[in-house]
């Protein structure tokens, strides 16, 4: 060999070398492949669109990248540990019986385009068989084995049903007004014949065709709780999802009335709830006619159930602005208010003196209604209000010798004894100690 022959051959060599080292073929890592669905066609059966026990199908398995960037030669075979599984031939779980992709690129999905098990005609299909004792609510449980021409490899799992469709799973409910609830889940299954959303009495409310996650159930009632589960079927059967209960949403209160000459320093308001389980209040100061910024001052947790409120430690001869919302039983609030009421408050006197009055002394507990019972205090005192029924035996003792502040305290009876159970229809006495001042007030209870 010449010398400069000799002299190119190296630097040949030596290029491949350096070009080896500066871009090796590493493949893609930033692919992500995984279990995308599938599809599937029957071998043999009863061509009821259903997979049953015995027979046999073909599936084409749908692989997704959600990695940044595509891959190349992507080949993909499964494999099970269950029993009630085989594959044609007896071919066995093995990588030399797969299904070719091709390339995938970032961001997309793809079924197989070649290889296979069963190859005629179904070109990327891969034949199970299911055997004759196979269960008929039978889940099977695949896994799908991934591998790409750079050497990368990824797993994933997913379930192939013999018999009714999978059930459909994470059942939720959103109320969508006073008569509806948009219902909605997560589809699991391939072969179902549709859904219905059933209630707690079984009866089917809605139906729906397949491969749909939502539906409207319409034409209830205002802030009712409404039980429902949902139930995926085919000729082989149902399968139910979890079973949920929400509430509609309630109607905006209604009739707001304010008074503030009742007592110094308070307003009363009472209002129409529409069926409303609690109820919100907010209230706004005067700003030249118009209602200034609205604050909260009673919200869900405050367990406001009765139509009617007492707002208290307000400035005398002052106007407020006062409106209501309410809310349904699952706490989800209707954001139209009530009418807004504007009210002035009596000027303030000083108090000299215990006095003691009661409001609403004829209430019916059933409908949430409550006593207010104002005690105003000259000073800070020790404050006991006790329940007696007509006979002088004792039902509940609201405060035990508590201290309470100079000014106007409002105290609460909501018809209930010391078992928070509602008292019988009657007459019911309050008797009311601060310091050595002793009152009573008499209150009807009806139902």
């Amino acid at each position: 060999m010449k010398k400069c022959d000799t002299v190119k051959l190296l630097m040949f060599i030596t290029t491949i070398s350096v070009s080896y080292i500066l871009f090796p073929e590493i493949g893609n890592a930033a692919a992500t492949l995984q279990y995308d669905s599938y599809i599937w066609a029957q071998i043999t059966g009863n061509g009821d669109s259903t997979i049953n026990p015995g027979e046999n199908i073909k599936v084409n398995v749908k692989i997704k990248n959600t990695g940044t960037s595509g891959t190349d030669g992507v080949y993909a075979w499964l494999t099970t540990s269950d029993s009630y599984v085989s594959y044609y031939n007896s071919y066995g779980f093995t990588s030399g019986y797969g299904a070719t992709y091709g390339t995938i690129g970032a961001s997309s999905s793809q079924n197989a385009t070649g290889g296979g098990y069963y190859d005629s005609g179904y070109s990327g299909y891969i034949r199970i068989d299911f055997n004759q004792d196979t269960p008929a609510d039978h889940l099977v449980t695949f896994t799908l084995n991934i591998k790409d021409t750079y050497g990368n490899t990824w797993t994933d799992t997913f379930l192939i049903n013999v018999g009714p469709p999978i059930a459909p799973s994470n059942l939720k409910g959103i109320a969508q007004s006073q008569t509806s609830i948009l219902w909605s889940w997560t589809d699991n299954s391939n072969d179902e014949t549709g859904f219905q959303i059933c209630d707690d009495g079984n009866n089917v409310i809605v139906s729906l065709g397949a491969n749909t996650n939502s539906g409207l159930d319409q034409n209830l009632r205002r802030n009712t709780r409404y039980t429902r589960y949902v139930k995926a079927y085919n000729s082989a059967g149902d399968r139910n999802s979890n079973v949920v209960s929400v509430y509609t949403l309630t109607a905006s209160p209604t009739n707001l009335f304010a008074n503030g000459s009742l007592i110094e320093s308070c307003v009363a308001l009472y209002w129409s709830g529409n069926d409303g389980s609690r109820f919100l209040i907010e209230k706004a100061l005067d700003s030249n006619g118009s209602p200034g910024t609205w604050q909260v001052i009673k919200s869900w947790n405050d367990n406001i159930l009765s139509e009617n409120f007492i707002d208290t430690n307000l400035s005398g001869n002052t106007k407020y602005w006062y409106r209501v919302k309410s809310y349904n039983g699952d706490g989800i609030i209707n954001d139209t208010p009530s009418n807004e009421v504007s009210v002035v408050t009596l000027p303030g006197k000083p108090v000299t003196a215990p006095k003691v009055e009661a409001f609403n002394n004829l209430i019916d507990p059933t409908k949430n209604q409550t006593v207010y019972i104002s005690c105003s205090l000259p000073q800070d005192d020790y404050v006991s209000v006790t329940i007696y029924d007509i006979s002088g035996r004792e039902i509940k003792k609201i405060i035990d010798n508590e201290k309470k502040p100079a000014g106007v305290n409002i105290i609460e009876w909501s018809g209930k004894n010391i078992d928070n159970e509602i008292v019988a229809s009657g007459s019911y006495i309050i008797l009311i100690k601060a310091g050595s001042f002793v009152e009573k007030k008499k209150v009807l209870v009806i139902k």
